[in-house]
């Protein structure tokens, strides 16, 4: 059963009654170390972002002060 108006989604009660298969516990290790990989990766590029602007924004400023 789908609830909602314009923002339909699943009420609780259908979430619960997913069947969600288990795999081998070797492969449930292996997906977590990928996510954790991928997450870990993400939040380093995030900082090689912002130190990527921070280094820009002091090339701007000296360039205008010279």
């Amino acid at each position: 059963m789908i609830t909602g108006s314009t923002n339909g989604h699943l009420a609780p009660n259908d979430v619960a009654k997913f069947v969600i298969p288990r795999i081998d516990s070797l492969s449930e290790e292996k997906i977590a170390n990928t996510v954790r990989a991928s997450l870990n990766a993400k939040r380093e590029s995030e900082e090689f972002l912002e130190q990527a602007k921070a280094q820009e924004e002091t090339l701007i400023e000296e360039a205008v002060l010279s």
